[in-house]
């Protein structure tokens, strides 16, 4: 369903609570479970550290509990193409969120496989290798304001090299998570009579996880 880009709420994760070791993850083509005992509850939005061993596509992965029991939470992702899980890696809740008020733009451009040429003195015509996808980027054009508070914990962030949840809630009622490194909240541009605008870029260190408000 198509969707103007109006009444599109953002916001940025400042909090992480309730981290609770992983002692496995159960693969499946609709839902994963991740064992681990916890007091997280239905539609937490949660994330897995970066120090999971055996499964690198589980790090950093940030999505909504579908369900849960004091033993294990499900969430709905398709992780039947992951590596088994090893050891290690703890999930968090995302305790806290701040709005950001100030954007005017949101770019999420289709990530494209990275293209190798070939070509030998045999062949006639170039082919091509197409190898893994670029890295996913999410950038927003937003009003200058060095005091926002979604700003400043976006400095803080790009500071200390720390990844940072984000949130989008869009007008047809369905909602996106990223998770990944995020830099912003210095630049300022614009010319004489103009507001002052700036950028705000994520890199994102897991696939975005899409869901139904």
């Amino acid at each position: 369903m198509a969707f103007l880009m109006l009444r599109v709420a953002a916001k940025i994760g400042s909090e992480l609570s309730n981290t609770a070791p992983i002692t496995g993850i159960t693969k499946g083509n609709t839902n994963t479970v991740i064992e681990c005992t916890n007091n997280f509850t239905t539609d937490d939005i949660i994330v897995l550290d970066s120090t999971i061993v055996g499964s690198p596509q589980a790090r950093n992965v940030i999505a909504k509990v579908k369900s849960r029991t004091a033993a294990n939470v499900t969430v709905e992702i398709d992780s039947s193409k992951w590596d088994d899980w090893v050891s290690s890696g703890n999930v968090s809740r995302v305790a806290t969120w701040i709005p950001m008020t100030t954007a005017t733009n949101l770019q999420f451009a289709e990530p494209t496989p990275q293209e190798q040429q070939i070509l030998t003195i045999h062949d006639e015509q170039q082919t091509t290798l197409f190898g893994v996808d670029a890295a996913p980027v999410v950038s927003m054009s937003v009003y200058t304001d060095p005091f926002d508070p979604a700003t400043v914990e976006i400095r803080k962030a790009a500071k200390t090299r720390t990844l940072r949840p984000v949130a989008f809630e869009f007008p047809n009622d369905t909602a996106m998570l990223v998770n990944g490194y995020i830099v912003g909240g210095r630049g300022v541009s614009g010319g004489a009579n103009e507001v002052a605008t700036g950028e705000v870029r994520i890199s994102l260190q897991s696939p975005e996880f899409w869901y139904e408000l």
